[in-house]
């Protein structure tokens, strides 16, 4: 990927579900964020609702919904 030198679009993915969607569209990466956990899981904006162990957790379902 960092060797190509066309730009590299990368969705966003707030859960394991919006990763494995991505990955089926044919995106090579998606990252994820705090801010983007809490907005999709609270339908609000981030003020610190989300402790440091439940975000390690989404992302962990999220990077285990990619593998093949």
């Amino acid at each position: 990927m960092l060797a190509q030198s066309n730009i590299l679009t990368v969705p966003g993915a707030a859960d394991a579900l919006t990763a494995r969607l991505s990955a089926q569209a044919g995106f090579g990466a998606v990252y994820a964020t705090g801010a983007g956990n809490a907005n999709a899981q609270f339908g609000l904006p981030d003020i610190g609702l989300l402790i440091s162990k439940r975000s390690r957790f989404k992302a962990e379902g999220s990077s285990e919904a990619l593998l093949p």
